[in-house]
């Protein structure tokens, strides 16, 4: 124990993308030793719904996480128990507050309009699931590797960087069968909130911010999914009985939705461009924030 902390304190990068590595090679490791598999039955959209094996396999890899930062004896370096800044957390409440109304939001949705069996129960488990995923990847990209990269390169590129990092790593659910379409959305989407989360943990002096903003994020994202489609049929129904208003015609025969027209799927990756957009742009926002702080406080101290 001793050998690894005093290796992560003269060579902290190296630390850092081992630890990384390495836990993500653990994460990684069904789909690694059995191959890629569709899991989206051909659709080419991942559904996440959350069973107990899916929250003991999330929990246990967030525990995975925590336990990289002990042996690294990074508690502080990755502001896990660091002193959070008053002002910043201020800041970060603009972000939680309507997370966390979205998030309710959701959840009533969810239980008037249940679809796959959504319960009370597997709201609670969504939740505990969600926030597992904060912890696992903010400790692993906004925590351990950040702190790695800012000995070596600037706070501004190693959030880049970072953010590039975490990235890339969600590029892996094409391998369970999400559409490339999908999957470039999810790229583009992803570092920039990994930007933004990062910006946070710098505003805040915390990473905890940044867990609950992601881990709250996916609970919305995830219980969303929980809602029932009034154009789907429930299983065992049949196709040919009343449409709801609305959907296909009454002499439609099925109620699947048809292939997608070229016109749709440029309206999707539009509006997905204008969310990667506008959240690229708050990362920005604080990120510049964050550094005229610190350069007024240099002053003030000088």
């Amino acid at each position: 124990m001793t050998q690894i902390r005093t290796f992560a304190t003269a060579r902290p990068l190296w630390a850092a993308v081992i630890a990384v590595l390495v836990v993500l090679a653990l994460l990684f490791s069904p789909v690694l030793i059995s191959g890629p598999t569709d899991l989206t039955q051909g659709t080419g959209t991942l559904e996440v719904v959350v069973g107990l094996f899916a929250l003991v396999f999330q929990s246990a890899a967030a525990a995975l996480a925590l336990a990289a930062v002990w042996v690294l004896g990074w508690g502080r370096e990755t502001t896990l128990i660091a002193r959070s800044d008053p002002e910043g957390l201020k800041l970060s409440a603009w972000f939680l507050g309507p997370v966390v109304i979205l998030c309710l939001a959701c959840a009533v949705l969810a239980l008037q309009a249940p679809r796959y069996d959504a319960t009370g129960a597997r709201l609670v488990m969504t939740l505990l699931f969600g926030l597992a995923v904060g912890v696992t990847e903010e400790v692993l990209f906004r925590g351990v590797l950040m702190h790695g990269l800012r000995s070596r390169v600037s706070t501004g590129r190693a959030l880049v960087i970072c953010s590039l990092a975490f990235a890339v790593s969600h590029s892996a659910n094409g391998l369970w069968g999400q559409s490339p379409l999908l999957t470039a959305q999810q790229i583009g989407f992803t570092f920039v909130f990994g930007a933004l989360l990062g910006a946070i943990a710098l505003q805040t002096a915390s990473l905890w911010p940044a867990i609950l903003l992601h881990g709250l994020w996916d609970v919305a994202v995830i219980t969303l999914q929980l809602v029932e489609d009034p154009f789907v049929p429930e299983p065992g129904s049949d196709p040919t009985g009343p449409v709801p208003q609305g959907g296909p015609p009454p002499d439609a025969t099925t109620y699947d939705a048809p292939p997608l027209e070229t016109w749709a799927v440029i309206g999707t990756a539009g509006v997905a461009l204008g969310v990667i957009a506008v959240v690229g742009l708050l990362a920005l926002i604080v990120y510049r924030r964050w550094r005229r702080r610190i350069a007024a406080s240099a002053v003030w101290r000088a």
